[in-house]
């Protein structure tokens, strides 16, 4: 019978503190907190912001909302949001900017913006409008203090230029900091690999004049026709062309888009009536996939 070389004491000493340091080494390669989490669910991104620039051609009083669809005249990459001259932005006066991207914050706490435009411009974080330094100005600075979790959080930026001098730089004074400075280009994010396209011409703004089909979605049918739905439950096409067949019914060509499924051609059953009523006609129709 061999001899023991350790007391039983000392062992279990020994046994607890092996179970100490890996317990210990278990904590120090914990997963991160959850900004780390929620930075994961980002798509891929590269240092910077994107600016857009939209040449809307007329000499604005404020920061209008463009009509959808539009292609902005300018897209690109940009390190940081400090730009002061046409070369910038890429157009001289009457545009519109916007300005896209994410803004990592090191550390919790109390942020404050300071958002310098000629003319007007607006910040938003997290969808939650920040600052608002709209309307006809030079080169003023405004600020405001805003609250942040630590991690990566939504950054927007509108603005618009009318005539004169450009200008539109966004600074901030991040806890601990003594003074005011050009948010960096590290803590700056936007989307990596994206196709940035552009098309010349001039972009439109909603008016009060504006009515469906100027630009703006349709939001009724005309009032001598009634809409009947008769589209299945779940069913939700990507269209991408419509026809009539020679026997009157209506095809709807689809593609799988982002279902990654094959397109499809729908033959639809078409029901109409006429009916003489007043002194006008009217229509009823209906299209069953």
């Amino acid at each position: 019978m061999y001899p023991r070389l350790y007391p039983r004491r000392l062992g279990r000493r020994l046994a607890g503190t092996i179970i100490a340091s890996l317990l210990a080494v278990g904590l120090s390669s914990a997963p991160a907190p959850a900004a780390d989490a929620a930075n994961a669910d980002l798509p891929p991104q590269e240092p910077g912001v994107t600016l857009r620039v939209f040449d809307v051609q007329a000499p604005l009083s404020g920061i209008c909302t463009l009509k959808a669809g539009q292609t902005p005249n300018i897209d690109k990459l940009m390190p940081v949001v400090d730009w002061s001259s046409a070369g910038d932005f890429g157009l001289e006066s009457n545009f519109v900017t916007h300005v896209i991207g994410n803004l990592n914050a090191a550390q919790a706490g109390s942020y404050t913006f300071r958002l310098t435009s000629d003319d007007g411009s607006r910040l938003w974080i997290d969808d939650q409008l920040v600052v608002d330094h709209d309307g006809l100005h030079g080169p003023e600075p405004k600020d405001a203090t805003v609250d942040l979790t630590a991690g990566t959080h939504a950054l927007r930026i509108e603005h618009f230029e009318r005539d004169g001098g450009q200008q539109l730089t966004l600074a901030w004074q991040p806890p601990g900091a003594s003074g005011f400075s050009v948010v960096p280009n590290s803590v700056l994010s936007t989307d990596a690999d994206v196709v940035r396209v552009t098309a010349p011409g001039r972009k439109e703004c909603e008016g009060g004049t504006d009515s469906p089909g100027d630009g703006l979605p349709l939001t009724g049918v005309h009032p001598n026709y009634t809409l009947t739905d008769l589209r299945p439950s779940g069913f939700e096409p990507q269209v991408s062309a419509m026809d009539w067949l020679p026997d009157g019914r209506l095809a709807v060509a689809t593609w799988g888009g982002s279902n990654n499924t094959a397109g499809e051609v729908y033959p639809a059953e078409q029901r109409h009536r006429r009916h003489r009523a007043g002194q006008g006609d009217g229509q009823e129709g209906g299209v069953r996939p």
